[in-house]
């Protein structure tokens, strides 16, 4: 009689993999049937925020999937000092405790209405930040740009440009999309890809690859100093601004260390259609912007042409090797 199927998917070499990489596929295959079927039914989302709440509620502090809601909720909670201490329930000393709370209460009640009314300062001022920070959230909408703009995918030739400029590994591919590129270094690299959408990672996990579902500046931010040698900056950089693909380049750098090596793989906003150019409107930065960025921080950089439509050049930086020059 036939074993019963995972509804998750199995391949032919699932047995021959080892537990690390069989939990990571299993991981992104489950984050991103999660994701589908919230996208298809929005009661889902809606149970699962009704969920959060309730065992926020009841949960220590921290334990909580929003760590800002639990510490807005534990600072309500603890705001209020109360001077009006338990005496306890043994005889005789419950009536020392009581002689001594009601000898001290004034005093007691004098520092107390000193420190809550600093404490309700403190709770006001600390919900008008998180209400003003929420409001810049929902006028910025960056939740949506996935669900509106499709990140450009790199082709073969580009992985080919991309792969011929790097010889040495660990290498990490911020972020990978459908893997092409972690599927086109050599396995001698030990490439791995992180992307925080995981649906796109399913196929690239199916086919064994190291992909992992992840937002790309937490994951260069948890790497430690050299611990890979070459990232692959593309995908989401095109929807970064200034500040935060600054931030990013020098997590980046620090990823790799001296002597390392990053390839930057962007488009060309002057080129893009008028529906993605209006969706992004100031994000995203040129080719020659990342090597402008990256000259400043005093690397060597090369503009290297790669004949694709859509990723015309690329941006292969030496960190701390000083200036260089574009070809």
């Amino acid at each position: 009689m036939p074993e019963p199927t995972s509804p998750l998917s199995r391949t032919a070499h699932d047995a021959d993999d080892d537990p690390a990489s069989l939990a990571r596929r299993l991981q992104v295959e489950i984050e991103a049937e999660a994701e589908r079927r919230r996208r298809r039914d929005p009661d889902l989302a809606r149970h699962e925020r009704e969920l959060e709440r309730a065992w926020a509620a009841v949960s220590p502090p921290g334990a909580d999937g929003d760590p800002d809601a639990v510490l807005l909720d534990r600072l309500d909670r603890l705001a209020l000092v109360d001077v009006d201490v338990p005496v306890g329930s043994r005889p005789g000393i419950r009536q020392v405790k009581a002689f001594l709370r009601k000898l001290l209460y004034w005093y007691l009640r004098h520092l107390a209405d000193q420190v809550n009314a600093f404490t309700g300062v403190v709770t006001r001022f600390a919900h008008r930040v998180d209400a003003r920070l929420r409001a810049l959230e929902e006028a910025l909408d960056l939740e949506h740009l996935d669900e509106l703009v499709d990140l450009p995918e790199p082709s073969s030739a580009v992985a080919g440009a991309v792969t011929a400029r790097v010889d040495v590994g660990p290498v990490a591919v911020c972020t990978c999309g459908r893997g092409s590129l972690v599927a086109a270094f050599d396995p001698a690299l030990v490439a791995h890809g992180v992307d925080p959408r995981p649906e796109r990672l399913v196929e690239a996990s199916r086919a064994g690859h190291d992909v992992r579902p992840a937002d790309p500046v937490e994951h260069l931010r948890g790497l430690a100093p050299g611990s890979v040698r070459t990232v692959v900056l593309t995908g989401v950089i095109e929807q970064l601004p200034l500040g935060p693909a600054r931030r990013l380049l020098d997590l980046a750098r620090r990823a790799v260390g001296d002597g390392g090596r990053l390839v930057v793989v962007a488009t060309d906003p002057a080129r893009r259609d008028t529906v993605t150019r209006d969706l992004l409107a100031g994000r995203g930065l040129a080719p020659e912007t990342w090597a402008h960025l990256a000259r400043r921080a005093g690397d060597a950089v090369e503009l290297v042409d790669t004949g694709d439509p859509v990723f015309e050049r690329l941006v292969v930086v030496d960190v701390g090797g000083g200036s260089g020059a574009a070809v």
